[in-house]
């Protein structure tokens, strides 16, 4: 503690003095073990200035080195403990002259409470700590009035000695002038008695100038601090007392923090009531006195010190001030947290939910109130607050959630490309249709466990049953990483409808309930307007996601490239319809909300800024559904595109008979299930079965003419482009391959789309769409006509060129001579059935039995034709002509028996008229050398030997 008795003993004790008058060496207390090396002689050879400086300095160690070892105990145990020792014991600092001693010293300047406590006090209970202050409290009290005695004493001893020390200052310099006048009069002239007392006079008036301001100086530092203290006590005594006569306020905080930690509302309103009044009537009474403290005193001094004692009442003040508002502050924040976070729709919520709600509301009400006296603001209801704050976080999330799934579904989208270009059946623009296979798969597999022998084809409900549960399932639709794709944009279409417009319906009622009950609370529809300006926002960022990203105006030429904004990369219809149906669904659910919410809160206000937004809202959902027909009808297009990749001429197993037996690949049955369900899925989108009514329609549920026409564009493209698709396939088949099989399969294949399944498509669509395209010539079946001709034409080609072949050998023998004597069918004739027997057995089992028939008897007629050109144009010159005319003419005669017993490859009518034109042109060339009965029974043995040979042909 500080010791504020300076008497003589005090003061010898702090500067380490033997004496108050040290005149030598021996008058300084210097401990023996820091011994002083000074020389007598090294301090007579100094200047009295540099003397000087050197008993300062001898002054000060000592002065170091005593104060460090004074004031070492504990304030609060007395003078029989040693701090710096216990801190040398428990290792804290390392020795007493270790700096950071002076961190736990009371009586040094860098004394740290917070450390001496948790150091020296860590293991001290905290009342014994109270009762120590109170015990120090009371020490200081009772040494108060001493204190002041002292202090005062001394004061009239300092100032007499200062009085004392200016009369002699102002008699030495009377005595100095007095001196000079004596020596400037003087008429003997003695240099060197004038230089000497020259010399003595400067040497003594330097130093006792000198002595003089240092004992000046010194005196002013010796009562500078008893006069500060004597300020200090006297402002903290006015401090003191006007704490006691303000003892509520002060009081306050700590009031405060109990009701509050006890959650006791009532006393906090009534202790923010008394601070509320206390606080302006005490503002008001410290400017009061802060305006009139010049009337108050004319003396500066008196005036300087009033001032500083109405700042520090006001530093003061407003630290109480500021304790209080922080507490209230906190304590408000925290209701509001729990009246912002309260999650009850109170139109539809429960009446203790509700109590419970208007309970919170109230105490931000009584708390607003006593804001409000203090600060005479305009009042705000928390409902506003509540309302704004309620919107705001639903907004705030819902565009985080906006910029999430911008930036993830992009990602997704590079990743798609990157992968899929890595591939190595890569195809630019192409798409994974063999899930559409996989899908028939299933339904193949369907019918097969459904009844071991085969079944009449169902109905059209029955079948677009079987197709759609079996197309429209999540399993096996498209690539990983496009699935994953989709899937990014129906969570967030899911967000939309499940979590936020749970919200925005939430704020709806919320806002619809509170305006019916006191229209104060949006006054000047800010809410509404905030409101009304979120649904534009979020509606336009639906509509800029569903633009084009290449736009076009040519319907014919729309690619899903254009729509990749919304579709993957590389999707394919499956997955498109699985998603896009569902996406579209929750979109027209999520617009009639709008629409709903919109004229609910709307009509509070202006009619015609919500009539506005509505029509808004209806351009916009027509958009996006006239977008999302576009994409989906695309990509529907690109897929049948590349059907020719389904196609590996796989025999279809029957197993749904049909009116007409074919023998098809899978493919057509493939094309058919799939377009049955397109048109379904088509119709789903554009036809809108909303789940609930609203007053106020936003979406149409029936398509527009646009829309109609745009389906049946596509469709009727779907449908020429499945052909082209085929053909496609047909040429790179026959690049490969010289058998007619696949032309054949593809022939079936054209005439059942033609015969069975286009015009079971297009009654399909009529009646979905309310169309007559079934009714009507179209052009498509000229088209596909004229393309199983081509095949036919193909097929017939390539089997009269083996048949020219065989006649063109044949009459180059005859030509050449080469030709036997003996009566027989020639071996040509042979060649040329035994070719007729290889189409039966490899053709006629996959060929439709009128192409079937109908390629034998164009190469029946084929083979009469050019057999008469070859005839005629023989020589009769050549030898043995009359042998080469009866085997000729057995030659045709044993042609025509052979196909004579077939009812369907029997020659036909033209035919028989090209045989009878060949044997009369034989019989007008010579007569015959052989009887008719010989030539028959020649005949008959040439059938009989044959018969098993040829016996296919007569069937």
């Amino acid at each position: 503690m500080i010791d504020y008795d300076d008497g003589e003993a005090n003061l010898l004790n702090f500067y380490g003095l033997s004496t108050i008058h040290p005149t030598e060496l021996a008058d300084l207390n210097i401990s023996s073990q820091d011994p002083i090396d000074v020389d007598d002689e090294k301090i007579k050879s100094l200047t009295v200035d540099e003397q000087f400086q050197m008993l300062n300095s001898l002054v000060k160690e000592n002065h170091i080195d005593q104060s460090y070892h004074n004031d070492v105990e504990d304030p609060f145990r007395g003078g029989n403990t040693n701090v710096v020792k216990e801190l040398i014991d428990n290792r804290i600092i390392s020795s007493e002259n270790d700096p950071d001693v002076n961190k736990y010293l009371i009586s040094s300047r860098e004394f740290n409470s917070t450390k001496f406590l948790t150091t020296i006090h860590k293991d001290t209970p905290i009342e014994q700590l109270v009762e120590y202050l109170k015990f120090l409290q009371k020490n200081i009290e009772s040494q108060q009035g001493e204190l002041k005695y002292v202090i005062n004493d001394n004061f009239l001893k300092f100032i007499d000695c200062k009085d004392s020390i200016d009369e002699i200052l102002g008699n030495f310099k009377k005595s100095k002038t007095r001196a000079q006048q004596e020596l400037e009069n003087a008429r003997v002239f003695n240099p060197s008695r004038v230089k000497n007392l020259e010399k003595d006079n400067k040497f003594l008036i330097s130093g006792l100038e000198d002595s003089i301001k240092n004992l000046t100086t010194a005196t002013s530092i010796l009562i500078r601090p008893i006069m500060d203290n004597e300020n200090k006590e006297l402002k903290i005594s006015r401090i003191i007392e006007f704490v006691k006569t303000n003892k509520i306020l002060f009081d306050l905080p700590s009031k405060l923090m109990a009701a509050v930690t006890n959650q006791n509302h009532e006393e906090i309103i009534d202790s923010l009531t008394l601070y509320s009044k206390h606080k302006r009537t005490i503002i008001e009474e410290q400017k009061f006195k802060l305006n009139n403290l010049k009337q108050q005193t004319r003396d500066e001094k008196k005036h300087q010190e009033l001032k500083d004692y109405h700042k520090s009442v006001n530093t003061l003040l407003n630290r109480i001030f500021n304790q209080v508002d922080n507490i209230i502050e906190v304590y408000k924040k925290s209701i509001y947290n729990e009246l912002l976070s309260f999650d009850n729709d109170l139109g539809k919520g429960h009446r203790s939910n509700n109590a419970k709600f208007l309970s919170i509301v109230d105490k931000i009400d009584q708390l607003n109130f006593n804001e409000l006296v203090k600060s005479d603001q305009k009042h705000i209801s928390p409902i506003n607050t509540f309302l704004k704050t309620q919107l705001k976080k639903s907004n705030d999330d819902l565009f985080y959630q906006f910029n999430k799934f911008e930036e993830k579904f992009q990602i997704l989208q590079n990743k798609i490309v990157n992968y899929i270009e890595s591939l190595k059946d890569y195809k630019v623009n192409g798409s994974y249709v063999n899930y559409i296979e996989e899908k028939y798969n299933n339904i193949e597999n369907y019918f097969k466990a459904s009844s071991s022998i085969k079944f009449k084809k169902p109905n059209l409900q029955e079948l677009e049953l079987i197709i759609n549960e079996t197309f429209d399932s999540n399993d096996n639709l498209d690539l990983s990483l496009i699935n994953e794709t989709w899937l990014v944009f129906l969570n967030f279409i899911n967000y939309l409808n499940d979590i936020y417009l749970k919200n925005l319906n939430k704020f709806v009622d919320n806002y619809n309930y509170y305006i019916k009950n006191n229209a104060q609370i949006d006054i000047n529809g800010d809410i509404r307007n905030l409101f009304l300006n979120t649904i534009i926002q979020i509606s336009d960022k639906l509509f800029n996601i569903f633009q084009n990203s290449q736009e076009t105006n040519n319907q014919l030429e729309s690619s899903p490239t254009q729509y990749n904004n919304i579709l993957p990369h590389y999707t394919n219809s499956l997955s498109t319809i699985y998603y896009i149906t569902r996406i579209n669904n929750r979109l027209n659910k999520i617009f009639t909300h709008f629409g709903k919410n919109v004229m609910t809160i709307g009509n509070i206000g202006k009619t015609t800024e919500t009539n506005k937004i509505i029509k808004n809202l209806r351009t916009i959902s027509s958009s996006i559904n006239q977008k999302i027909l576009e994409s989906t009808c695309s990509v529907w297009v690109n897929d049948c595109s590349q059907f020719y990749d389904l196609e590996n001429w796989e025999i279809d197993e029957k197993i749904i008979s049909n009116d007409v037996e074919l023998t098809n690949t899978k493919l057509v049955n493939i094309i058919e299930f799939y377009m049955i369900y397109m048109l379904k899925q088509i119709k789903s989108l554009v036809f809108i079965d909303l789940e609930e009514e609203s007053n106020v329609k936003i979406v149409s549920t029936y398509p527009s003419k646009k829309m109609l026409v745009s389906i049946e564009i596509q469709f009727m493209r779907c449908l020429s482009i499945i052909i082209d698709s085929i053909m496609k396939k047909y040429n790179l088949e026959q690049q490969k391959s010289q058998e007619s099989n696949f032309k054949i399969l593809t022939m079936n294949n054209i005439d059942k789309i033609l015969r069975d399944i286009y015009p079971n498509l297009l009654k399909n669509y009529d009646a979905k769409f309310e169309k007559d395209l079934s009714q009507q010539n179209l052009k498509i079946f000229t088209d596909i006509d004229k393309v199983n001709f081509t095949i036919l034409e193909d097929v017939l080609n390539k089997e009269k060129t083996i048949v020219d072949e065989i006649l063109t050998g044949f009459f180059n023998k005859i030509i050449h001579g080469s030709i036997t004597t003996e009566f027989k069918v020639d071996n040509f004739i042979y060649e040329i059935l035994t070719h007729f027997v290889k189409l039966v057995y490899n053709l006629k089992p996959i060929t439709n039995q009128e192409f079937f028939i109908k390629i034998i008897n164009e190469l029946q007629d084929f083979f009469l034709k050019n057999f008469l050109d070859y005839f005629r144009k023989l020589n009769t010159s050549v030898e043995n002509f009359d042998v080469i005319l009866v085997n000729l003419k057995l030659d045709i005669n044993f042609f025509i028996e052979i196909f004579e017993p077939s009812k369907t490859l029997k020659l036909n009518e033209y035919c028989f008229n090209i045989a009878d034109i060949i044997l009369n042109s034989i019989k007008q060339e010579n007569d015959p050398i052989i009887s008719d009965k010989k030539f028959d029974n020649i005949l008959i043995q040439c059938l009989k030997d044959s018969d098993s040979q040829f016996d296919c042909l007569g069937r």
